[in-house]
């Protein structure tokens, strides 16, 4: 028959365990968030330089279309 002190051990022993599992449950989600964590902020700045080009294209559109205009205002002028 075990005794109080053994019963205690074995409680202790259990506990100890259930403790480690739960550090390595938490460690195995921290990493999981840190890689996913990372993947968005790749996804993000992948978008942000994407973003950036597309700015730079509109502008240098704009830009071809208000030089453009502008040729087409001064012909007029000079044919009138």
């Amino acid at each position: 028959m075990a005794s109080s002190e053994d019963k205690s051990t074995s409680a202790t022993m259990t506990t100890d365990d259930f403790a480690g599992y739960i550090d390595r449950v938490i460690e195995k989600l921290q990493s999981k968030v840190e890689t996913v964590n990372n993947e968005i902020n790749d996804k993000l700045e992948d978008m942000s330089k994407r973003i950036d080009g597309l700015e730079r294209s509109l502008n240098d559109a704009l830009t071809r279309i208000e030089q453009s205009e502008s040729k087409d205002n001064n012909s007029n002028v000079s044919d009138a």
